[in-house]
């Protein structure tokens, strides 16, 4: 995570923890641990912050380094099936590694998770996102 990001934006737009948390429903704590980068929060949290902030949640937590580390193993482990996908649906499943919390990524990592599982969960993520998207 970039660790200052949160606290840097939090702070240009004049909000306390406080405000922030009652803004975007998260608790103060969970902020607190966010603001001190202690962990990467889920798609859920991240795009509730992002919606109180009025940012993209790409730019409170995703360093450039963090997507291509990710990006790169992914391209490794899944190479022939990646390479059999639409522009669109590559850029889906993308999408959802990028966001995976940490525990679903270590899993992905290690290559434990068959391709049509990983397919699948790019494709729920998909729908979701359209289902509900970020508020900004």
């Amino acid at each position: 995570m970039s660790r200052n990001q949160l606290k840097k934006i939090r702070e240009f737009r004049g909000l306390t923890q406080a405000a922030l948390a009652e803004k975007s429903k998260v608790s103060l704590p969970y902020i607190r641990i966010l603001e001190q980068g202690g962990g990467l929060p889920g798609v859920g949290v991240a795009e509730r912050l992002a919606g109180a902030l009025g940012v993209d949640p790409d730019q409170l937590f995703f360093r450039q380094d963090f997507g291509a580390d990710r990006i790169a193993t992914l391209g490794e482990l899944y190479a022939d099936d990646l390479v059999d996908l639409s522009p669109e649906d590559r850029e889906k499943v993308f999408l959802y590694v990028l966001c995976a919390d940490e525990t679903a990524w270590k899993v992905i990592a290690r290559g434990r998770t068959p391709w049509p599982v990983l397919w699948e969960n790019a494709l729920a993520f998909d729908e979701y996102k359209k289902k509900f998207p970020a508020k900004r």
